[in-house]
């Protein structure tokens, strides 16, 4: 019998550029959008590993190959958020 092997519906992105590249403000020349858009990215963490946390808890109870694909890259992609 054959067996398919599964992948995850989405890809684990990891950071491709330098810091150093970025334009101090980056939102379209934005001094005012690009401080919003920092302190929003500032209190992403936090949310992330909420996240994280709270697909954790139910994970056991997905039985679906497909889905725990998904959830281990959904995993693997907001760890390299936070």
């Amino acid at each position: 019998m054959a067996t398919t092997k599964l992948t995850s519906a989405f890809p684990v992105r990891r950071q491709d550029f330098e810091f150093e590249q970025v334009p101090r403000y980056w939102v379209n020349g934005d001094a005012f959008m690009t401080h919003v858009f920092n302190g929003m990215s500032a209190l992403f963490p936090d949310g992330e590993r909420f996240f994280v946390a709270s697909v954790r808890a139910v994970r056991e109870a997905v039985n679906d190959p497909q889905l725990q694909k998904d959830i281990s890259a959904f995993i693997g992609q907001e760890a390299m958020h936070a």
